[in-house]
């Protein structure tokens, strides 16, 4: 489970960046990767 987390953090990363640059892009790949980790987590569950 705890290789999962690095996703959780590169998304962190994004928004982080996203905030201090004040870039769309940045705070969109954020969100994707956001989405991606939860939905990877679900597919393991299931």
């Amino acid at each position: 489970m705890k290789m999962d987390y690095w996703i959780l953090l590169t998304a962190l990363v994004f928004f982080v960046l996203g905030s201090i640059f004040d870039s769309s892009a940045l705070n969109f790949l954020g969100w994707v990767s956001l989405v991606a980790e939860v939905g990877y987590i679900l597919i393991k569950t299931v």
